[in-house]
């Protein structure tokens, strides 16, 4: 099953995603990545597309997309998310550069 954008988005409203370990304990803030409200608010505000979706092909644990969007100043925002987990998983997160 193809990812669904308007249920990551919904997800993010009801505040029901949730973030791997070890991006909230290696990953977060460190190296120039967006926080966890940061990327909420991305989510639930923005302007979203899927960039790509694996659809479980790469990883067994389960299917990932990358959903792209922008902060609310504007950084563009690449966000991993597995949309099969129940609640969906923040996998990883970073800002791309403005060639990217």
């Amino acid at each position: 099953m193809p990812a669904d954008l308007e249920a990551i988005v919904a997800a993010a409203r009801r505040g029901t995603l949730e973030f791997t370990d070890h991006y909230i304990h290696e990953r977060e803030g460190q190296g120039d990545r967006p926080t966890t409200d940061e990327i909420q608010r991305s989510l639930r505000e923005g302007e979203l597309t899927i960039a790509s979706d694996d659809l479980g092909a790469r990883d067994d644990r389960g299917a990932v997309c990358e959903v792209r969007c922008r902060s609310r100043s504007g950084r563009r925002m690449a966000v991993r998310i597995n949309y099969e987990k129940s609640p969906m998983l923040v996998v990883t997160a970073y800002w791309m550069s403005r060639d990217g």
